[in-house]
């Protein structure tokens, strides 16, 4: 898992460096395509979390 995790670093950081050639790094563009790309990566982690309840289930309710 740690191989995979360190895979997906370094291509991403290669990727990063490949947006510079794409455009100006003066101008918003660039910043702006890298923040939809960051928001899109927590996609599969936010769809992923299953709600909790407030109290353990193994308690029972206090009366």
């Amino acid at each position: 898992m740690l191989s995979a995790h360190m895979l997906a670093q370094t291509l991403g950081i290669i990727g990063a460096q490949g947006l510079l050639a794409l455009g100006d790094a003066g101008n918003a563009a660039l910043f702006i395509g890298a923040s939809i790309l960051v928001s899109i990566s927590f996609a599969p982690i936010l769809l992923s979390v299953q709600p909790t309840s407030w109290q353990s289930p193994d308690r029972a309710p206090a009366c």
